[in-house]
């Protein structure tokens, strides 16, 4: 593999260009991570642009929620859609309609670097099936690649719907070298003659980012495993308009943390989709974290904690790696919960207040309305309720289930279970009759403080013959209805003498 070498004084332009046809995924988000470290270890300038050809494919309001995902971890463009800049527009419509795109091929084809394909889409779908039933791999057999003039003219007079694909050239070597993944060689015969622009007169993905790269002066592209084939179809394209191609990186795949292959929709569900994570309450840095590491590693292996703006400083390529990384989405939590501890008690009130307004799955917005009253009606109980959650916490939706027995009685249905006392029923119910008449005759002698109550259930376990662990665990569980809580004592008292002795009766 060839050994990096780059100099992290010359500016880098790099730019993310996803196409609006869904959510923001996180494999995306990782991309435009590292695009957007390179371009600020450097000095350099990050762009966004929409690549918008395939309509087909478009989702309404997809634009908007690509860029609102990205702004909402906290990465920003120097150049693109809502800004501007120089190298506009932004959109590959619009720059469609502003002849771009038209100008560059019409010089090739005078130039016989590409030619028109006048296939129908019948005949096509038929070749690729047969192509498949003989085994060999679905690309287009050139018929139209050595039409004489006068049997295009033909076609043109006639009015014929045509493509326009690239001339690859046959039986040569080519090859590039990737960054992290050294030097890689094809066999042009093997590449197809893709479709660059369509019969509509809109350029393909191929077609129009090799132009947009060039023009926006991109030095350097992140971009997704899945690239790598089409790598011969853009160094060509650059080389047959004369322009010097950007360096394309193409950073690991993303494994599903449960079974085989790529993380993917299918396998993970909505578990891809960065959206989610902000949903849920994760802190937008935890998710960056979980991504930074994934398929990267800092100098000093101990570090695993960096804000966005320590990463830009000490991210480099040298530090990549070409392996396929797992994204074991567990260790989200785990940031979620480091994150969350780091903040101060108002820093954490205001985070909380900032995601309950911008929620926008419909499940969780039920939930968080209820929370929204009793932080307005109570905001000194509601921190007070916080400062004893924040240490178990790893997303703010945690407060939801972590927290509620402070403000409802919890349910004792049939499914509780005494055995997490290591006793049974009929004997958990008499010790905590017991306890209640204990802790009841300490608040009418001596007042109510939580250091007394802690004397007093130690000795009542004691005299029970349990242990101290057994008796705090049924006291647990009458009082907050679940095995996990926050500092027992602490939050009883933060409910009160009262409350807590009404939930023992």
């Amino acid at each position: 593999m060839a050994k990096i070498q780059y100099d992290y004084t010359k500016p880098a332009r790099t730019r993310m260009a996803p196409s609006p046809t869904g959510e923001l995924h996180l494999g995306t988000l990782r991309t435009i991570l590292y695009n957007y470290a390179l371009a600020r270890r450097t000095g350099g300038k990050f762009l966004f642009r929409i690549e918008d050809t395939d309509e087909k494919r478009a989702v309404e309001g997809s634009i908007d929620r690509l860029l609102d995902g990205t702004l909402a971890f906290g990465i920003d463009w120097d150049e693109g859609p809502r800004k501007g800049g120089d190298y506009g527009p932004y959109y590959q419509l619009e720059r469609e309609k502003a002849g771009i795109y038209k100008k560059e091929y019409d010089r090739l084809l005078s130039e016989d670097k590409v030619y028109r394909c006048f296939c129908s889409e019948e005949r096509l779908v038929q070749m690729r099936e047969e192509m498949k039933a003989s085994g060999k791999a679905p690309m287009y057999d050139r018929l139209c690649r050595n039409l004489s003039q006068e049997e295009i003219d033909q076609n043109l007079k006639e009015g014929k719907p045509y493509t326009i694909r690239i001339k690859i050239p046959l039986n040569q070597k080519l090859e590039y070298v990737d960054p992290m993944r050294g030097k890689m060689s094809w066999n042009t015969s093997d590449i197809n003659d893709y479709v660059l622009v369509k019969s509509n007169n809109v350029p393909t993905y191929h077609g129009a980012v090799v132009i947009d790269d060039y023009l926006m002066k991109i030095t350097h592209v992140f971009r997704g495993a899945e690239y790598i084939s089409s790598i011969p179809v853009y160094v060509l394209l650059a080389q047959f308009l004369g322009y010097e191609p950007p360096i394309l990186i193409h950073p690991s795949v993303l494994l599903s943390p449960v079974g085989k292959g790529k993380m993917s929709k299918r396998k993970n569900g909505e578990l891809v989709f960065a959206r989610v994570y902000l949903d849920k309450g994760y802190p937008p840095q935890a998710v960056l974290n979980f991504l930074m590491f994934l398929g990267w590693s800092h100098p000093d292996e101990k570090v695993n904690i960096l804000s966005l703006e320590d990463f830009c400083k000490v991210f480099s390529l040298e530090r990549l790696q070409p392996q396929p990384s797992k994204a074991d989405f567990a260790k989200i939590d785990w940031y979620g919960g480091q994150y969350i501890r780091m903040m101060s008690l108002d820093e954490l009130f205001n985070n909380i207040n900032n995601w309950i307004s911008n929620i926008s799955n419909e499940e969780l917005k039920k939930s968080a309305e209820v929370w929204i009253d009793r932080i307005k009606l109570e905001p000194v109980h509601f921190n007070k309720v916080l400062a004893l959650l924040q240490d178990r916490l790893r997303k703010y939706s945690d407060m939801f289930e972590l927290g509620e027995f402070f403000y409802s009685l919890p349910v004792y249905d049939s499914t509780f279970d005494w055995t997490k006392t290591n006793h049974d029923e009929l004997e958990c119910k008499a010790v905590i009759q017991g306890l209640n008449k204990e802790l009841s005759a300490v608040v009418e002698n001596n007042g109510w403080t939580q250091e007394k109550w802690e004397k007093a259930i130690r000795d009542f376990s004691e005299i029970c013959g349990w242990k101290h662990g057994d008796m705090f665990m049924l006291l647990r569980l009458c009082i907050v209805g679940s095995p996990y809580s926050p500092n027992l004592l602490d939050s009883m008292n933060l409910l009160g003498a009262e409350e807590c002795l009404n939930r023992m009766a």
